[in-house]
């Protein structure tokens, strides 16, 4: 065998490169025609940026190693590696630097961060409705999904498998107008087209052969049949698993991540109240009492059905809790968890897919959702006096119970704060009293100083920097009440809504803001 010239091989090596570029090209298309129709059902974000650096990262990468490495025979195992780490270097970057060597180089604490971020999307994704809040947690998990498309829409296209590469992108393309319900977005059908006829010319080119009859029948039959997905079997998927709907909508999942809510530039209405009492009542949502070290989770308590009720009393007989009625209408909520008042004894209106957790007197249901539920719940509202709390004693931490490692500085202020309460009523008074009269509240200075949480960083930020939200409250006055010995949980729910003109009978009508959340 002659072996090649140098020109030859100059010329193979040219080959490589331009088909290297080709392919690059083809395949970061191929991701923004996947990516498009994702702008249909979730609202304008930094998610969008988010999924065009991965993209742009995954192909770029991979070109740039398929052109150093032309000569190399294992060029395309070269660049599948390096497509990996660049995609785990920036998806890290973009959405967990703080939890990261160097701010790309993942750890432990930031694979967690993941795993939650997963949870907030999944329940955002399964209870909310069209177009979804651009919350972190969907950004950074669409920032995932990107890199791994992204990466495999390259090795499809380098290797010549078009058929493949077309059935991803139509794939991952129509997957939001199919659970949507939306209309069938032709411009969108015409790109994949294109991207069709283009990859089956370049494969066709290649293999020094004109594309197949077989293929682009095949192509033509996989635009049909999403087509027909999106027009004849959305409309019929349950309503628990869509995005159907419109308009503007808050999603609670209860893990703390309250931020977005509470800095929506323009409140809406989430909830309508009717009670006859003068003042509406404090929502309940749910419970966490499950610290990691990182985040509060809500309590994975033992559940009911409606009809065995909410169960005998936690409090003695020679406590005050009058009974008071109060009806709920749920306009622009998405949840699992109903909210209810503190402490609820009965509930009607609501289908059995809603269980009684009997524990903390909230409703939790895994098919249904909050949205657009109307309600009638009666409660009991328990109002010891003063001598009454301070005689009774916290629930001491079993145990195992308490939150280890907590830094040094929580544990020092609760006590120094604490050192004249002779009692844990009295603690926590003055803890209430030390909140109030030495922090103030801030929806601002959370996110621009990087403590937007409630891990111990972030609560020893907030007991420093002195600014914060409700969950930074909440967050540093649990580990301090623990410190103390003393169980301690976190209540998720609204504030009391804003009385309006409006009356149904006697009963008051009061509306409650998402910023009340």
């Amino acid at each position: 065998m002659v072996a090649p010239s140098p020109v030859q091989r100059a010329r193979v090596i040219r080959a490589r490169r331009e088909a290297a570029i080709g392919s690059a090209l083809l395949a970061a298309a191929a991701g923004f025609i996947a990516l498009w129709p994702y702008t249909a059902v979730i609202s304008p974000g930094r998610w969008s940026m988010f999924t065009v650096v991965v993209i742009i990262v995954v192909t770029g990468s991979g070109l740039l190693t398929r052109v150093i490495a032309a000569r190399h025979p294992d060029r395309a195992l070269f660049a599948l590696g390096v497509e990996l780490v660049a995609a785990i270097g920036a998806v890290t970057f973009l959405t967990v630097p703080r939890d990261a060597v160097f701010g790309f180089i993942p750890t432990g604490v930031a694979l967690r961060s993941w795993a939650r971020h997963l949870g907030d999307a999944a329940d955002q994704i399964v209870y909310g409705k069209a177009p979804l809040e651009a919350t972190f947690a969907l950004a950074a998990v669409l920032a995932i999904a990107f890199a791994l498309v992204a990466i495999l829409l390259e090795q499809l296209v380098t290797q010549n498998l078009a058929l493949v590469a077309i059935v991803l992108t139509a794939i991952v393309g129509s997957l939001p107008m199919i659970i949507s319900g939306a209309e069938a977005n032709v411009p969108w059908f015409v790109l994949l087209a294109l991207l069709a006829f283009f990859l089956l010319r370049r494969t066709a080119r290649r293999s020094s052969g004109a594309p197949r009859r077989a293929s682009i029948i095949m192509t033509i039959g996989i635009g049909a049949a999403s087509i027909v997905a999106t027009l004849v079997f959305a409309p019929v998927m349950p309503v628990s698993t869509t995005w159907a709907g419109a308009g503007v909508s808050a999603q609670v999942n209860a893990s703390l991540r309250l931020g977005d809510d509470l800095r929506r530039p323009d409140p809406f209405t989430v909830m309508t109240v009717a009670t006859r009492a003068t003042t509406a009542p404090y929502l309940r949502v749910a419970t966490l009492s499950s610290f990691d070290g990182e985040t509060w989770e809500p309590d994975d308590l033992d559940r009911q059905p409606l009809s065995d009720g909410f169960g005998g009393t936690e409090w003695s007989d020679d406590l005050d809790a009058p009974q008071q009625r109060t009806s709920v209408k749920v306009n622009n909520l998405s949840s699992s968890w109903l909210p209810v008042p503190y402490a609820a004894t009965k509930i009607i209106g609501v289908g059995s897919a809603w269980e009684i957790i009997p524990e903390n007197r909230t409703l939790y249901s895994e098919t249904a959702d909050a949205a657009d539920q109307d309600y009638t719940v009666t409660s009991r509202s328990v109002q010891p006096t003063k001598e009454q709390i301070q005689a009774a004693t916290a629930t001491p931490v079993p145990a195992g119970g308490a939150a280890a490692d907590l830094p040094a500085v929580i544990g020092e202020s609760a006590r120094t704060v604490t050192a004249d309460a002779t009692n844990d009523y009295d603690r926590a008074l003055a803890l209430q009293s030390w909140f109030r009269s030495d922090f103030s509240y801030s929806l601002d200075a959370p996110v621009e100083r990087g403590f937007d949480g409630t891990g111990t960083d972030a609560v020893v930020a907030f007991l420093d920097e002195r600014e914060g939200y409700c969950i930074h409250f909440a967050g540093a006055f649990a580990l301090m009440a623990q410190s103390l010995d003393m169980q301690v949980r976190i209540v998720v729910g609204y504030l009391p809504g804003t009385v309006t003109d409006h009356k149904r009978g006697a009963e008051f009508l009061y509306e409650v803001s998402s910023d009340q959340l």
